[in-house]
């Protein structure tokens, strides 16, 4: 099976990579071949960085949109990209996960991550808001992510780490892009930017059914570490966020 990786990484972010796909190398799905996908403003520095590496890639250049627009507009991103993908042929992802730039795989994680035939979107329970509350969705009526109080949602997912088989992420990225694009004509901005729009989307009943979710363990703040969360398999770095998006 073919996995494909998704990044964004525009500004600062980019020095983030090299150590997330070394370590990718070590622990992500070791027994199937991997392709990063790398959206970046600095195209010349990635490819060269994987060339080095000697990491298979495919490398496209987006435009620097600064924060929020760089992660609000990722999905949009992976569905304007997706016939460029299928033109990889036998290098074609057959599953797509879009993970941080700057997070780093600590544990063995494997086959427990793969879509199902009836599990095909892969998504991860938000670690502040884990077996405590439904976190904090989208509470404006004419937002396109709003989430009613008494709508049934099993968790508050992260945005941080997510995937699924290819057909599926992609139906997900082009569903989450024109509900943002929706928000953007009344000049709204969800709360937490496509990651509200995210907990939308898996929260609807024709795709609940559709969703594995994985723990914490998957999506585990670098402070957490040893305090809350034990033997993580994926770790979000600390770091200066205004110095990073800078």
């Amino acid at each position: 099976m073919k996995i494909g990786v998704l990044n964004i990484a525009t500004g600062k972010y980019k020095n983030f990579l090299e150590p997330l796909f070394l370590s990718m190398r070590k622990n992500f799905l070791i027994n199937h071949k991997k392709i990063h996908i790398v959206f970046t403003d600095d195209v010349n520095f990635v490819e060269q960085m994987t060339t080095r590496l000697g990491i298979e890639s495919c490398v496209i250049e987006i435009e620097r949109k600064g924060f929020p627009g760089d992660t609000l507009y990722r999905y949009h991103h992976f569905y304007k990209s997706k016939e460029r993908i299928l033109s990889l042929g036998n290098n074609k992802p057959d599953v797509l996960y879009y993970i941080d730039a700057d997070m780093l795989i600590t544990g063995e994680v494997g086959e427990e991550i793969l879509p199902t035939h009836h599990k095909k979107i892969i998504a991860t329970s938000h670690p502040g808001y884990h077996e405590i509350s439904l976190g904090t969705p989208e509470t404006n009526p004419d937002s396109a992510a709003f989430i009613p109080v008494n709508k049934y949602r099993p968790c508050y997912w992260a945005g941080g780490f997510n995937g699924g088989s290819f057909e599926d992420f992609m139906v997900l990225s082009e569903t989450i892009s024109k509900r943002i694009d929706d928000d953007d004509k009344n000049g709204i901005i969800a709360v937490w930017h496509d990651e509200s729009h995210l907990n939308y989307y898996l929260s609807e009943e024709k795709n609940l059914s559709k969703v594995k979710t994985l723990s914490p363990l998957y999506c585990c703040p670098e402070y957490n570490v040893g305090n809350k969360f034990h033997n993580p398999m994926i770790v979000a770095l600390d770091k200066n966020h205004k110095e990073v998006r800078e």
